[in-house]
C-alpha cells in the first residue's frame, strides 16, 4: 500500500490502512517516547495513546508531502510523553536566576558510540533529558520547549546547561572521554 493510499484510508478509518500506518511508524515513535519517559512500559503506553490521537486527528491534517506528516506524528508523541512526565509529576525544575555559562562544551571523540551516548543520554534526570532531547535532539528553540513545559525560557536554559554538564562528566567518568 502506497503512503498516499495509507493516509486517504486512515482518514476514512478503514482499519487495514491504520494498522499499515502503525506497523510502519510504531518502532519510530516508540523509540521517540522512550527517549522522553525512560519507562518501557510508559513508553508503550504514550506511543499508544500517540496514535489514537494520529487516528483522530488525521482527518483535519493539511497533508502535503511524507516529511510533514513525520513530523506532525512525532509532534504528537512528543507531547504525549511530555504529558505522561507531567502526570507522574516527573518533570524537575530548577531555579530560573541561575546563571548560565553554556561555553563548558565537550569535546568529543570520533569512536564513540552513538549506542553510548543515547543511554547516557537515558540515564539523565527527568527535566534534563526532556530539555536535552526537546532542544539538542528534536530542535526546538528554547523559546518553545518553555511553553510546551510550562517554565521560563532561563529555566529551559538551566536545564539544557545542566544536562551538558552531567554528561560531560558521565562521558568523562564513563567513557573515560576528556575536554
Amino acid at each position: 500500500m502506497d503512503f498516499n493510499t495509507i493516509i486517504d484510508g486512515c482518514r476514512h478509518n478503514n482499519r487495514t490502512a491504520q494498522k499499515a500506518l502503525y506497523n510502519r511508524y510504531l518502532g519510530t515513535l516508540y523509540r521517540l517516547s522512550l527517549r522522553y519517559v525512560r519507562d518501557v512500559s510508559d513508553a508503550e503506553d504514550c506511543t499508544s495513546e500517540a496514535f489514537v490521537k494520529i487516528f483522530e486527528k488525521i482527518k483535519t491534517f493539511d497533508y502535503k508531502e511524507i516529511n510533514s506528516f513525520e513530523v506532525w506524528m512525532k509532534q504528537i508523541a512528543i507531547n504525549q510523553s511530555l504529558m505522561c512526565l507531567r502526570r507522574r509529576s516527573a518533570f524537575l525544575t530548577l531555579d530560573s536566576t541561575e546563571v548560565l555559562d553554556l561555553s563548558n562544551e565537550v569535546f568529543m571523540d570520533e569512536n564513540i558510540d552513538a549506542k553510548q551516548i543515547l543511554e547516557l543520554i537515558k540515564d539523565l534526570p527527568d527535566g534534563y533529558r526532556t530539555v536535552f532531547n526537546l532542544y539538542a535532539i528534536e530542535g526546538f528553540p528554547h523559546n518553545e520547549i518553555a511553553k510546551m513545559l510550562g517554565i521560563s525560557e532561563n529555566t529551559s536554559k538551566t536545564q539544557l546547561h545542566k544536562a551538558r554538564l552531567l554528561l560531560q562528566k558521565k562521558l568523562i567518568n564513563e567513557l573515560g572521554i576528556r575536554k
